[in-house]
């Protein structure tokens, strides 16, 4: 058998190299590729929730869940959610209602339309915040029902509250019974003033929280280690490391390409 040129044994691990080089280049491109759009996926359904991890109660959350929440340097806000009767001038109709505390929404943002104080009703801005106190903010439905105009002053149990904004659309609500009316969203600082939660009121309360993935998962394995009647989490976020398998992937790529 004749001998192989040099010069043909050179070039092709010249090309045996260059083909390698470029498949562990495109093995790593696509796994950066599928980290970033896993990575976006994750963010887009932490806005959707309003936070990253979610645990919603039927009773009043216990304080030591806030506590580890924020052991584990977790930010943290709540809602409250129960369906009551809201009425303006001789009219009264079902609201969803909403009571949320300062640093709602974690996640993504409430779009409105200015009514009231706040701005021309013409314009939308979306916004990382709660309805100032003393004011609400409602879906245009329970405007409609209601016969009321933006700037009206509605009847929320035994305290009235001024309409400051359009709600359009809020990161976290989804499709429950409490939430087929109207929303009425309340600051916290007033619900007290409205006498409707009673012992035995049906309200959904809600924990919203967010930070690093590492804590959060962290955090669902302690919600889930002690279950209460009643409460379930629900988060987006499923954090895993996703460089190992990568490098294994690619090492096993090399070893059949050199075999």
């Amino acid at each position: 058998m004749a001998p192989v040129p040099p010069r043909l044994v050179v070039g092709g691990v010249a090309s045996a190299g260059v083909s390698l080089v470029v498949a562990v280049t495109a093995v790593c491109s696509v796994g950066f590729l599928a980290d970033r759009v896993s990575s976006g996926l994750n963010d887009n359904a932490g806005q959707v929730l309003g936070a990253d991890l979610l645990f919603e109660s039927d009773t009043p959350i216990e304080p030591e869940v806030v506590e580890q929440a924020h052991a584990m340097a977790l930010q943290t806000a709540k809602t409250w959610q129960f369906p009551s009767m809201v009425t303006f001038d001789k009219q009264s109709r079902l609201a969803s209602i909403k009571v949320v505390s300062e640093g709602y929404p974690l996640k993504g943002t409430v779009t409105l339309q200015g009514a009231g104080d706040e701005a021309n009703s013409q314009n939308r801005q979306a916004v990382q915040r709660i309805p100032p106190a003393g004011t609400v903010w409602v879906d245009p439905a329970l405007l409609a029902q209601l016969q009321a105009s933006p700037e009206a002053q509605l009847r929320v149990g035994m305290k009235t509250l001024q309409v400051s904004a359009i709600i359009e659309n809020e990161p976290d609500r989804n499709v429950a019974f409490v939430n087929i009316a109207p929303r009425l969203m309340m600051n916290e600082a007033d619900m007290q003033a409205t006498g409707l939660l009673v012992p035995g009121s049906r309200v959904k309360e809600t924990l919203l929280m967010a930070g690093d993935a590492e804590a959060v998962a962290q955090m669902r394995t302690w919600l889930t280690a002690r279950p209460a009647k009643g409460a379930r989490s629900s988060a987006p976020i499923r954090p895993a490391p996703r460089s190992g398998h990568r490098w294994t992937a690619l090492n096993s790529f090399c070893r059949w390409f050199l075999s």
